[in-house]
C-alpha cells in the first residue's frame, strides 16, 4: 500500500463535513512554526478544525511568505470585524531544528542550488538557538506591522514544554 493510499484511508475513516466551519479562524490566531513532524500546533495546543490558521515552514522562519499571508489575514480579519482587529500571532521555534544544519557553510552551500537561493540566505533560515531565532522573528512581524500582537515561544522536543521566548507587546 502506498503512502497516498494509507492517507486516504485515514480520510475515509476521519472525513468530517467542514461546511459548518466559519472561513474565518475562531480564535483569530495565525501560528507559524516549523514543518518537522514533531512540531504540529494542532497537538500543541489542542486546536480543533477552524481554531487557527497555521503557517508552517522550514524553521517556522517568518519569510516574506510568512509577510505576505499574514497581512492578508489581516486585512481579511480587519474587514470581517468591521476594521476593529487583527489576528493575534503565535511564532514557535523548536530545540533540535534540522535546519540548524544550514549554519554550516558546505550544507548552506549544497543546499543553494536546490533551494534557488545563495549560500548566505540558505545559512539566514539556520534556527542554530531557537531563543535568539524565535525573538528575531517577532521582531519583524513587529517592524513589519507596528501595533502587531505577536507572541514567540520555544517548543523542547524533549520535555514537551513549551516555553515564552518573546512577551507578548504592541508597538503603537
Amino acid at each position: 500500500m502506498s503512502e497516498i493510499d494509507v492517507l486516504l484511508d485515514q480520510h475515509r475513516g476521519a472525513r468530517h463535513d467542514a461546511s459548518s466551519i466559519p472561513i474565518m479562524p475562531r480564535l483569530s490566531t495565525v501560528v507559524v512554526s516549523c514543518l518537522d513532524a514533531r512540531v504540529d500546533p494542532v497537538h500543541l495546543f489542542g486546536l480543533a478544525p477552524g481554531d487557527a490558521v497555521v503557517l508552517r515552514n522550514a524553521g517556522g522562519r517568518v519569510d516574506e511568505a510568512v509577510l505576505r499571508d499574514v497581512s492578508l489575514l489581516r486585512v481579511f480579519t480587519a474587514a470581517a470585524s468591521g476594521g476593529s482587529r487583527s489576528p493575534e500571532l503565535v511564532v514557535v521555534h523548536h530545540t533540535d531544528c534540522g535546519t540548524a544544519r544550514l549554519g554550516d557553510p558546505t550544507v548552506a552551500s549544497a543546499v543553494a542550488g536546490p533551494v534557488g537561493a545563495d549560500a548566505d540566505a540558505v545559512a539566514a533560515m539556520a534556527v542554530t538557538d531557537p531563543w535568539a531565532t524565535v525573538r528575531h522573528d517577532v521582531g519583524v512581524v513587529r517592524g513589519r506591522f507596528p501595533g502587531q500582537v505577536a507572541h514567540g515561544y520555544v517548543f523542547d522536543v524533549a520535555t514537551g514544554e513549551l516555553l515564552t521566548a518573546a512577551e507578548c507587546e504592541t508597538t503603537a
